[in-house]
């Protein structure tokens, strides 16, 4: 295995150019095989120093070494790990739970009272729906398969709860046979309260 270039040299990685060269010249001329002949120590030092300045003595190679780009004999490493970090924001109108989506569906008191058809979003595009007759606030409507579709599972359903919305700015004529519906101020909507 190949050793830091920098310590086979006996220099530090903060080294000058110049410094790089002046050691690879004490070291290559010191252990060169013409004047160690038969000494294999010495054969072997020389080509671990040489393969150390063809690392440092390049400035280009040195940058890229010191970078982390490539290791001891040149060789390219591998970018590493990458995590990528992923947030989903909330969506105007869809709740997701799992493979199920949940929506709100404003309705007018009309649609609440006398039922009817009304269109709903889905993932997959606009539905229409019907409002059963005397649906109150909080009802909810299934949509059977209109939820996520994942591989080898059933899609997932929508639910879609009913909120009942009055004109904005109110409206007298509605004001008026409030106060005149006599079965509205018999019911008791509340009575499960009772005891609590």
């Amino acid at each position: 295995m190949a050793r830091n270039p920098y310590s086979v040299l006996g220099l530090q990685p903060s080294a000058s150019d110049a410094e790089i060269r002046a050691a690879f010249r004490t070291l290559a001329k010191k252990h060169h095989p013409d004047r160690n002949k038969g000494d294999k120590a010495s054969e072997e030092k020389f080509k671990e120093v040489s393969a150390a300045f063809d690392i440092i003595g390049d400035a280009d190679r040195r940058r890229k070494y010191d970078a982390g780009e490539i290791d001891e004999q040149g060789r390219e490493r591998a970018a590493g790990d990458v995590y990528v970090e992923i947030s989903v924001k909330p969506h105007a109108v869809f709740e997701r739970d799992g493979d199920d989506i949940h929506i709100e569906a404003p309705i007018t008191l009309s649609e609440a009272v006398l039922g009817g058809k009304i269109t709903a979003p889905t993932i997959a595009g606009d539905v229409s729906i019907t409002v059963p007759k005397n649906s109150s606030s909080g009802a909810v409507l299934r949509l059977k398969g209109r939820g996520v579709a994942r591989e080898g599972k059933p899609a997932g359903d929508q639910y879609v709860k009913l909120k009942i919305v009055l004109p904005e700015g109110g409206d007298p004529e509605l004001e008026a046979f409030v106060k005149g519906w006599r079965a509205g101020a018999q019911q008791s909507p509340r009575k499960h309260f009772a005891g609590v």
